[in-house]
This record gives C-alpha cells, structure tokens and sequence, in this order.
C-alpha cells in the first residue's frame, strides 16, 4: 500500500530535511503552525505545505515506541506516528492536509493526517488524479484505487484485521482482467521465455480485434497453446482464458511493456495492461556457478547484468588486459559491439555474491 511507502519516505525527511522556510516556534521548541518547506531530494526540489501541531503522549494509547517514531492504536488498527519533532513528551506532528508540489508549483499529492495518524492520499500527475486511498480504522477496511486515462483501472479492498485483500482491474468497465499487472523473467542462458495466464469476462457480448505489446516480445496463445486467432469473441458470463508469451531477446528486451487490448465497441475502447521485466545472462543465484558463457555480439548484442545486492560493480579485462567497469544499479545491457572477438573475464562483486566468469566472444 502506499502507506508503506510513505512511512519510508517521513523516515527519511526525519533523518535527512533540510527545509527553507518559516513556522512558529512554540512551547520547547517544537514547531507549530502552517509551514512551507522546500525540499531537496534526489537532487530534485519539493515544496511541502502543511501545518504541525503539538501533542503530547497523553492524546495516543501508544504500543511501541522509539527514538524517532511510535505505534499507537487509533480506533481499532494500530498506526504508525512519524512526528516531525520530539521534545520529551511532546510531539510536533503533521495534521490535515499534507500537500506536496513541485518546483513549478504543480501539485503532485496530498496527504490526510490526523494528529500523525495517516488517513488518506491522493496522486495527481497533470491535474488529473491517478491513485487514491483510504483507511476506515472502524471496519479495519482500506481501498487503493489506481486510475489511467481518466479511467478506473484498478481497485483494491484490504480488510486489515482479517489480512485479505482483493483486486478488481476495470471495474466500471464491460471488461474484466483477472490480472493487468504482469512479472515477467527471463535467464537468456537458460530459460528464454516465461508465461502468464488472463481470465478475461465481460457484463455484454464484446469483440477484441487485436492485442499489442510495446516490445513486440510478446506471444498470444490459446489454452491449447496455439496461437490466438482475431477477432476473439468474449461472451457474456463466460471465462475466456488466453496466455501471455513472453519471449524478449536481449536486443528486445526492456524493463517495462505496455499491452493495449483493442475492442470493437462504440468507443473503440483501448484496455491496457503493463508488465515488469526481469532478463539476464546471470543473477545473483547463477554468478557463482557459471564458469563460461558464450555469447555473439550480432545475435546477442548485449550482455544483460542485474543488480546483486545492495551495490553492484562488474568489470571486464580485455585480452590486452586493459578493463572496463560498470556501475550495476539497474539492470543493465552492456553493448558487446564495442568489444572485438576473443576471450574476455567477466567479474561480479556486490554485497553478498559475486564470482569470475569467462566471456567467450564470437561474431
């Protein structure tokens, strides 16, 4: 949940802030009042408005404590308070609206706290919302909602105290996905491809002309495992199964894809659905028992290396002995076109793997 995300990112203003601006300075030097701070991160500027308010432990059933943050039961959940300030026992605390722009003054979120307590955001990305959530702390019920083009594409329900969650994509729409979000991995020594299946129903008779993928890397196939023939006719209370192929080369492969399922309606409607990559030639499960690999720099094109660990270097020594290094902190295609046939070293050092392999080059 977004929540979790923001839990990491107060974690961080806590330890990391440095703000311009101005705010009231009250009882032991807590800060209270309407603020505007400025924010640098990532070497990108943020402009946070809000307004802090002090409280003391006296207003929270707190169940755990640290130095920098604490949990207390708010109705019948248990939340974490992230105070901007602590004094003793007293807390300089975000409460209402959290709003956070960017440097040219476009709003980006909004954030609903009460006393600390999360409540509620709220994305925009050019004036429009795009994800939406909520805490009921009564029922123990949440809802994310995800929205693109304007259009409801996703809608979770979590009920927190009995631990379930359900996921519904499109659900205002005569189209349903069982799944729109998609993981996809590929070893391109050993396993090429990978597949996902889709249940797809629909509230009226509706027709699919054409489904396509932004990489070209990915195949339609029927339960039977035959390609799937267009127009696919999706009838009315009826589940119609289709498998997703993926089968990306390292020329082709990229880390996200985007799917458009066109349908024949009056709106000419386009669903869309997104995946998430993974390829490599080794990971961290296979650096330390691969010896040799043989790769082509017109077949193959590129050597495709993940991150390993927290930090991951690589390096190559050339047969004259001079080496080229590479930071790995995203997955990572190395142009095998700079590089002449031979024999090569590949070595791999992150954090908790790494080894030495040989790079044999051909044509």
């Amino acid at each position: 949940m977004r929540l979790q995300f923001l839990i990491t990112f107060l974690l961080f203003l806590c330890i990391h802030r440095e703000v311009v601006g101005q705010q009231v300075y009250s009882r032991e030097k807590l800060r209270e009042g309407l603020f505007s701070d400025t924010v640098e991160i990532s070497n990108t500027k943020k402009v946070f408005k809000g307004e802090n308010l002090i409280t003391t432990s006296n207003d929270y059933e707190i169940a755990e404590k640290s130095k920098i943050f604490f949990r207390a039961w708010y109705k019948k959940l248990k939340q974490i308070v992230i105070p901007d300030q602590i004094v003793n026992d007293s807390f300089s605390v975000k409460h209402g609206w959290l709003e956070i722009f960017n440097i040219a003054g476009n709003l980006q979120s909004k954030t609903l706290y009460d006393k600390g307590i999360y409540l509620s955001s709220r994305d925009y990305k050019d004036g429009n919302i795009i994800y939406f959530d909520s805490i009921n702390y009564i029922d123990g019920t949440g809802v994310e909602l995800s929205f693109y083009n304007d259009i409801l594409f996703k809608r979770k329900i979590s009920n927190y105290l009995k631990h379930l969650h359900q996921i519904v994509y499109y659900p205002e729409n005569d189209l349903h996905m069982s799944n729109a979000e998609f993981t996809f991995e590929v070893d391109f020594l050993n396993k090429r491809f990978d597949s996902k299946n889709i249940t797809l129903t629909s509230k009226r008779k509706l027709r699919i002309d054409s489904i396509v993928s932004s990489s070209g890397s990915i195949k339609y196939l029927n339960p039977e495992n035959k390609n799937l023939q267009f127009p696919l006719i999706i009838v009315p209370n009826k589940k119609s199964v289709l498998k997703l192929m993926y089968y990306p080369t390292p020329i082709t492969f990229c880390e996200y894809d985007t799917l458009k399922f066109y349908v024949n309606d009056s709106c000419h409607s386009i669903y869309y659905g997104f995946t998430q990559n993974l390829g490599y030639h080794l990971n961290y499960r296979t650096v330390e028992k691969t010896k040799m690999i043989e790769l082509s720099k017109w077949r193959d094109h590129f050597l495709i290396l993940p991150p390993m660990g927290t930090v991951t270097n690589a390096s190559i020594t050339c047969p004259d002995r001079s080496v080229k290094n590479y930071n790995i902190n995203k997955i990572t295609k190395i142009d095998l076109r700079d590089f002449e046939p031979g024999v090569y070293y590949l070595d791999i050092l992150s954090c908790n793997h790494g080894g030495t392999v040989k790079l044999s080059l051909k044509k």
